[in-house]
């Protein structure tokens, strides 16, 4: 039994995918017949083989491996608070840092999508795949968890100051009647907050820090609430 040891250096000029050899000076015939030659292939891992007509053309098939990725874009943002979240963003999928996919985000597509049929390899080496947004919303910052292919967009809610302030017309509590404290309410378009503010006479002006919102076509509204 003859034994035939094909390399890539046997790749014809033509197509680097075929590979071949000759072997010169085999009898043609025996016990006065032609012999009829045929190769048999020790198994390739990884592929599978067929054989041609002539029995002397081996085909190997691999299919290569496929993948699927999916994106998703997270905002936090206070539920888009101040109504700075844009209707739409683009991202860009990566394969080793050169673009190779566009993808357009929506709320209608639950700010996610997913590739299929990616290439896991080339030339035999594993493909790294990551994103990236095209523009960044202005007044977001971007980061990215590229093992999950998460795009995350933070906007710091807007803040605004607010002083409450309370006064007495009683002749500077001429009857005694003045209490020692009081508990104030703040409300947000209608809707009261759940912390309260209490008042006495230390401190009969009161500043507090709250969130602000832009969202059209509403503002917030703020007014007092005396108990």
């Amino acid at each position: 039994m003859n034994v035939i040891k094909l390399t890539k250096e046997n790749a014809t000029q033509e197509d680097s995918n075929v590979w071949k050899c000759t072997i010169e000076d085999l009898p043609k015939y025996k016990n006065g017949e032609v012999i009829d030659y045929s190769v048999v292939e020790k198994e390739v891992d990884n592929y599978s083989t067929a054989y041609g007509k002539d029995k002397l053309t081996i085909t190997n098939k691999h299919i290569p491996e496929k993948t699927n990725k999916t994106v998703t874009k997270v905002w936090v943002d206070n539920d888009n608070q101040d109504g700075k979240r844009p209707e739409s963003t683009r991202l860009n999928l990566l394969v080793n840092g050169t673009i190779s996919k566009k993808i357009t985000l929506t709320e209608e597509s639950n700010w996610t999508y997913e590739w299929n049929n990616l290439d896991v390899y080339t030339q035999g080496v594993r493909n790294v795949y990551t994103v990236e947004e095209a523009l960044v919303p202005e007044g977001y910052e971007v980061s990215y968890n590229q093992d999950t292919l998460t795009v995350t967009n933070t906007h710091e809610v807007e803040l605004i100051d607010k002083t409450i302030t309370k006064v007495w017309d009683d002749n500077n509590n001429q009857d005694g009647k003045r209490p020692e404290e009081i508990e104030i309410t703040l409300y947000e378009n209608e809707t009261p907050k759940e912390d309260k503010i209490t008042l006495t006479k230390e401190n009969t002006t009161k500043k507090i820090s709250i969130l602000y919102s832009k969202m059209n076509p509403f503002y917030f509204c703020f007014w007092i609430s005396l108990f």
